[in-house]
């Protein structure tokens, strides 16, 4: 990837309308947008590591693990 292709990508990733999270194999938020922050009501440091089930009410959890999965 060129890094003309590599600013595009961050570009888009940091000024998208839609929440992006990016995530570890174990489902915890290595990294989120701007974004994020706005519909999530986390400053976007403390989104970082937290499980990204974790945001969900507890009721829903199992449908995003199975989403997740």
């Amino acid at each position: 990837m060129s890094s003309a292709e590599r600013d595009l990508l961050a570009k888009l990733y940091a000024n998208s309308q839609e929440t992006v999270f990016i995530l570890d194999p174990k489902y915890a938020i290595l990294v989120a947008n701007p974004r994020a922050e706005e519909d999530t009501s986390y400053p976007v440091d403390e989104l970082i590591g937290k499980p990204f089930q974790a945001l969900f009410l507890e009721d829903e959890a199992p449908a995003i693990q199975t989403l997740l999965e």
